[in-house]
């Protein structure tokens, strides 16, 4: 059973920078100011290779701490990508810190587009743009603000969007839509120790020139789970879960409560459209209905709590019909510092924190899924004594294991007793062997399965392993290279639908020469389908040929124009496997064979034809009926030839009698 983190905005309290103890720099490092960007006198770049690190700006004491930055932009017109159109700023946050940035420029009397100057996100090393999009040249950030009419734009890792008289437009990544980024933008926000990127991008500001210079404010802050100071979250015992996936304009599930549990009824995640087209019925045991109706953007918290016996019934609704938020209902654990958790797909959770002398510990909740083992380390850097304890029960008792060696790091594996349960994680600050008087910690939990999950263990082409799951612009995720098996061959794979649903293959092809491949699989009652890619090297996978549609699957580099412009020089081509549908947890194996041949030279079978026994080529246009091949009209099995570069279309011409139909 996987809990829920849930934080009602009502307990959010965000303390404005001077009513924090802190450091404020009103002229940020280096001294003297060299000039724009940051002090530094050189532009900020657009990417992580090019940003501005301001890690050495900051003392790292254990308290907030705030440094003003100004500069400008040399944009002539809009790019979401351009050097001219970007700065990038990288911080590498140690562990226990969260993170605000607020952007501000004069736009007073600016008129037109005063209000759209500058974008301001926040995003992994890997962020390419201010854009949450996935793709691998354009966004990656985990978030967003785009408007203003105080020419401010404020974002927090604690609460996201920081709300003035005046706030901004923001939007962020959740995880309905955006598996594939780093870390979704899932309020508080746990940097757990990762460096992160400031972005200020110049949306409408090349209108004016004044709106070209821009003031950046960033604040470190001491956090706990990524909530400010020493914070905790209620977290949920889960017995119905309804989350926020693909595509939906209705769902509905129930609950049955026996009267001496009281449940909460959580928003879990929440869109940026919710207060258009987000609602929600819940009837209740008696036949009653309470309609919760719309909430704010991002909103995640407590809408209702039940305790009365019965069976309850959630609708949740989307007008739009493109899904919206997410629902849990269960009933409060206790309050933690945060939960660390995971799954089949993320066997590995961080969390991270700051204890010391006046907050000697913080508790975690540890939830191990069913069929998972998990192992705890807990790291720091200052010159301080931490030791880590794992308890069985919420309120801190019942210890079951303990760490205390004094060095830099501490380290408890569970092993398999502990499985399907919670368990509760505690890093304690030990006074008598520490010298500073705070450390910001990071803990991790390493799950492993029991038992190997389907795809587990994997022999894609005799090789022992699993052949790459991820396309080529992935350096990870190399092709698994055929080459040297010849000309031709045929190898066994395996795919699962959600463990491992790609297999990359790769073959270096000669000049003047093809490759034709062929994929097939036993196809059962559940309707298992793959589908089957060619692709090219040209510094990307550009698409030579495919097939979706039929069992087995077929595909030639002879398809494709590329192909044919680049044949005189050795190539590369990647072939990709691809679960279509299969069930759900079942390891299925493919078969895939391959020939590399000749593709500068006709076939003999080309040249010399006999398409339906008529001793020739049958026509060849795909349209034109005249110069058709007549076959007699009778019942009949023919027989013919073809080929995707020099004879890729065969017509026939066929009577048919009054009162008779065809069947092909």
């Amino acid at each position: 059973m996987i809990a829920s983190v849930m934080v009602p905005l009502a307990d959010i309290n965000i303390e404005p920078p001077e009513m924090m103890d802190e450091k404020i720099a009103l002229e940020a490092p280096p001294s003297p100011c060299l000039g724009n960007d940051a002090c530094r006198g050189t532009d900020a770049g657009n990417t992580y290779a090019t940003s501005i690190d301001l890690t050495s700006d900051y003392d790292w004491t254990g308290v907030n701490e705030t440094n003003t930055y100004y500069g400008n932009m040399a944009a002539t017109g809009y790019s979401s990508t351009s050097d001219n159109n970007n700065d990038f700023f990288t911080i590498d946050i140690p562990a226990g810190y969260g993170l605000e940035a607020t952007l501000t420029w004069n736009g007073t009397g600016m008129g037109t587009y005063d209000n759209y100057a500058y974008r301001l996100a926040m995003g992994p090393t890997s962020a390419v743009g201010y854009s949450y999009s996935t793709s691998s040249s354009y966004g990656g950030a985990y978030g967003y603000c785009y408007y203003s009419s105080s020419y401010e734009l404020s974002m927090n890792t604690e609460v996201g969007e920081l709300t003035t008289t005046n706030p901004p437009y923001c939007s962020f990544a959740t995880s309905s839509y955006y598996e594939s980024l780093p870390q979704y933008w899932d309020t508080p926000m746990d940097l757990a120790g990762d460096p992160t990127m400031i972005i200020a991008s110049c949306y409408y500001c090349y209108y004016f020139a004044s709106n070209a210079d821009y003031q950046l404010d960033i604040t470190v802050f001491p956090a706990d789970g990524g909530q400010y100071g020493d914070a905790t979250q209620d977290v949920l015992d889960i017995i119905l879960d309804m989350p926020n996936v693909g595509w939906w304009s209705s769902q509905t599930d129930t609950f049955t409560l026996d009267g001496t549990t009281s449940v909460n009824v959580d928003i879990t995640s929440c869109d940026s459209y919710c207060p258009q087209e987000s609602s929600m019925a819940i009837t209740l045991p008696d036949g009653t209905v309470d309609n919760t109706g719309y909430w704010a953007s991002g909103y995640t918290g407590t809408v209702a709590t039940y305790s009365a016996a019965g069976t309850y019934s959630i609708t949740k609704s989307d007008s739009w019909g493109d899904g919206g938020f997410g629902v849990a209902v269960g009933a409060i654990l206790g309050s933690f510092t945060g939960i660390l958790t995971g799954d089949a797909f993320n066997l590995v959770d961080k969390g991270s924190g700051i204890i010391g002398s006046s907050d000697t510990n913080d508790l975690w909740a540890l939830v191990i899924p069913e069929g998972y083992e998990a192992n705890i380390t807990l790291d720091w850097e200052q010159a301080a004594d931490l030791d880590l304890y794992v308890y069985s029960n919420p309120d801190g008792t019942g210890m079951t294991h303990y760490s205390w060696t004094g060095t830099p790091g501490e380290f408890i594996d569970l092993g398999g007793a502990y499985t399907n349960t919670t368990v509760y994680v505690q890093p304690d600050y030990y006074s008598w062997g520490s010298s500073s008087s705070w450390a910001g910690y990071l803990i991790t939990v390493q799950l492993s399965p029991s038992v190997p999950p389907p795809c587990g263990i994997q022999d894609d082409a005799g090789s022992g392993l699993d052949a790459a799951d991820d396309d080529t612009t992935d350096p990870d995720a190399t092709p698994m290279d055929l080459t040297s098996m010849g000309l031709s061959g045929t190898i066994q794979g395996m795919a699962c639908d959600g463990y491992d649903d790609e297999d990359w293959y790769e073959f270096t092809v000669p000049a003047y020469h093809g490759l034709w491949a062929r994929l097939d699989w036993t196809a059962g009652d559940e309707g298992e389908d793959f589908r089957f890619y060619q692709y090219m090297d040209r510094g990307y996978a550009s698409t030579l040929s495919s097939s979706t549609s039929f069992n087995p699957q077929a595909v030639s580099s002879n398809e494709s124009y590329y192909w044919g412009a680049d044949l005189d020089v050795e190539s590369t081509i990647w072939l990709r496997v691809m679960v279509a549908s299969l069930p759900d947890d079942v390891e299925h194996n493919y078969t895939m064979e391959w020939s590399i041949f000749n593709a500068s030279i006709e076939p003999a079978e080309s040249v010399y034809q006999n398409d339906a026994g008529l001793g020739v080529d049958a026509h060849d246009s795909s349209y034109s009926r005249v110069g058709a091949n007549l076959i007699p009209s009778m019942n009949n099995t023919l027989t013919g030839y073809g080929h995707d570069s020099y004879d890729m279309y065969d017509m026939y011409e066929i009577y048919i009698p009054q009162g008779y139909a065809l069947t092909v």
